[in-house]
């Protein structure tokens, strides 16, 4: 599927630049949403407790749903489909790690990045990016031109997450926050800690968007 989608994408430039360009900036980031609100792979969880919870957090009519598709075997939470049809993933790594009253922490987390509406103004943010790239082409039609505004593009994709990095963490800790609200800021910086004990970042890698986790504890603990 990706190379179909890939391909679609390249169609829609070819045909639709310079002429039409904000149509094409529109499929573009249509493509993104489409790829995010796509249903989660797995199997749905029917559990009344935490739908009790995502129904007192404000999302009776979202689906929760046991998936390791993205997790790839950590223990981890996340959410898709679309803002009237949501639907928070967990992975069986997560569900077998923590304790059941701390999976509902870990719920209200997730459900307050949906209330708070966190993936659309991320997705309207790269709906403005792609207007402004794409305005800048169909000013500039060339080959050279095109060419030099695509790598810079991609260079500014690729480098600029140290500059979001402030935004994402501020959304985690509004999250936290939220989740706080609903299970109690202990409740929710046990799951923290017992997240971190059983599915440790990697010494190596990188994670921008989320805050150490003192600074969480922190937070939640002066809350």
């Amino acid at each position: 599927m990706p190379y179909a989608f890939w391909t679609f994408r390249l169609l829609a430039f070819a045909f639709l630049m310079p002429g039409h360009w904000g149509l094409l900036a529109v499929l573009w980031a249509g493509g993104d949403c489409w790829r995010r609100w796509l249903p989660p792979e797995g199997e749905l969880l029917r559990d009344e407790t935490l739908q009790d919870m995502l129904r007192r957090c404000g999302l009776a009519e979202a689906g929760l749903w046991l998936s390791d598709a993205k997790a790839k075997g950590k223990a981890n939470a996340g959410f898709a489909g679309a803002p009237w049809r949501r639907r928070i993933v967990f992975s069986p790594a997560l569900c077998q790690g923590l304790p059941f009253e701390l999976q509902t922490a870990v719920l209200a987390h997730e459900a307050g990045h949906c209330r708070l509406r966190h993936e659309e103004q991320w997705l309207a943010g790269g709906f403005f990016f792609w207007m402004a790239l794409f305005a800048l082409m169909a000013a500039h039609w060339g080959v050279w031109p095109v060419a030099a505004l695509t790598v810079a593009a991609w260079v500014a994709v690729r480098q600029g997450r140290p500059l979001l990095a402030p935004l994402r963490r501020r959304w985690e800790f509004q999250a936290d926050a939220f989740a706080a609200a609903q299970v109690g800021a202990e409740a929710m910086a046990a799951a923290l800690e017992r997240l971190e004990e059983i599915s440790p970042p990697a010494p190596s890698a990188v994670v921008p968007y989320h805050p150490a986790l003192q600074e969480r504890l922190a937070r939640l603990r002066s809350l």
